[in-house]
């Protein structure tokens, strides 16, 4: 699949890289699928960096248990969350758990830009932030509707799941990444 995310301020496209999102049809040891989740969502916590994994430290490499995740924006209760991925390059394949991997510096940047906003004197920030939509595919006809949608809204997520296509974020209310002091 063509896994991406595309950053929008109102209908204008700021930044777009590939991803790696969750592998469908799979559940993780915890039982929870590992596809990205299917709906509208908020950036709710945001935090520098994370821990991951169910804290039991184990040879299996197949294990989740993943220390020091740069940048994670999660946007669902579950823990899925936009974070930087130092375990593959393998971009444009589904890959993780559910999250969506992407390439730190790229991970910083859509950390930095979406909201709620954190500064270095943060270590978690919570709250309605950035919107994000995690639809099945990214057809044509989908592109004109999310459009249609940006122009409803003043900060916006999309996340093409099922097969995983494009993830679009959108928050014109701040118009560029932001350069917050001490990141």
């Amino acid at each position: 699949t063509n896994q991406t995310v595309t950053a929008f301020e109102a209908t204008e496209e700021v930044f777009h890289t590939k991803v790696s999102t969750g592998i469908p049809y799979r559940r993780g040891s915890n039982g929870i699928a590992t596809i990205t989740p299917v709906g509208d969502f908020r950036i709710d916590i945001k935090m520098p960096v994370r821990h991951m994994g169910n804290g039991i430290l184990t040879n299996d490499i197949t294990a989740y248990e993943l220390p020091g995740i740069p940048w994670p924006c999660y946007f669902t209760r579950t823990g899925v969350a936009f974070h930087g991925c130092y375990w593959h390059d393998n971009y444009g394949t589904e890959m993780s758990h559910g999250c969506v991997n992407m390439r730190p510096e790229e991970a910083k940047w859509i950390w930095r830009w979406s909201t709620p906003l954190i500064t270095h004197e943060d270590w978690i920030k919570n709250g309605n932030g950035t919107r994000v939509e995690v639809i099945a595919c990214g057809s044509e006809e989908q592109l004109e509707q999310l459009l249609a949608w940006l122009q409803q809204g003043p900060e916006y997520a999309v996340v093409n799941a099922v097969a995983v296509e494009t993830i679009d974020i959108a928050s014109p209310a701040y118009g560029r990444a932001l350069g917050c002091d001490g990141w």
